[in-house]
């Protein structure tokens, strides 16, 4: 595994930064360690018994190799891509928008415009960075909008699908749920699923 691109700066909270009243001081930070321990002992336990394979997805570059592969074989232009799922199947997919695309991403058509990766066999992404190359004659690709759905408000929903209208077609659903018995994933899902048959 390589070294994390994440780096947790804490020394504007600590007692020696801030003073005594509100900085975190030595002590509690040992009382901190005593009580965290036993967790991630637990958790690297559950780690090595493979009960918490998904750790480890960012580290099997097969399984970008697989997505890229998905991606190629998606035919639409796509102008949305929309997924479905609660709490951390969305709320992970809602962090990386946030920190990665601009703020006005969904709004912006010039703010989704960027190098176009190549396609086909062999292209993956780099082992040390994940980023994909890009396209060698410079082509410049739209990206979709990204649209999550972590609840199951009708309303919301019903909104999205006038919104779109007839642009059904140019929409990627990405249903996720981690035990795949998510009652409100599930229900989304149904929607979604009725829709695009009524398409065909």
């Amino acid at each position: 595994m390589s070294d994390s691109q994440v780096r947790l700066y804490y020394g504007n909270v600590l007692e020696t930064k801030i003073g005594p009243e509100h900085g975190i001081t030595d002590a509690q930070f040992d009382e901190m360690e005593r009580e965290t321990a036993p967790l991630i002992q637990w958790l690297n336990a559950e780690r090595q018994a493979g009960r918490t394979a998904y750790r480890d997805l960012p580290y099997k570059p097969e399984i970008a190799e697989s997505v890229r592969r998905v991606i190629d074989g998606i035919e639409i232009d796509c102008e949305n891509l929309v997924v479905l799922g609660i709490g951390g199947s969305a709320l992970g997919n809602i962090a990386l928008q946030t920190a990665l695309n601009p703020y006005m991403y969904n709004l912006d058509p010039a703010q989704r415009t960027g190098p176009r990766p190549p396609r086909g066999e062999g292209v993956s992404p780099s082992r040390s960075t994940g980023i994909l190359p890009v396209h060698p004659d410079g082509a410049q690709a739209n990206r979709p909008r990204l649209f999550v759905f972590d609840n199951v408000d009708p309303v919301q929903l019903a909104s999205f699908f006038d919104w779109i209208g007839d642009k059904l077609d140019k929409t990627l659903f990405n249903v996720i749920s981690k035990s795949g018995r998510t009652s409100e994933t599930a229900a989304q899902f149904m929607v979604v699923r009725r829709m695009l048959l009524d398409r065909l």
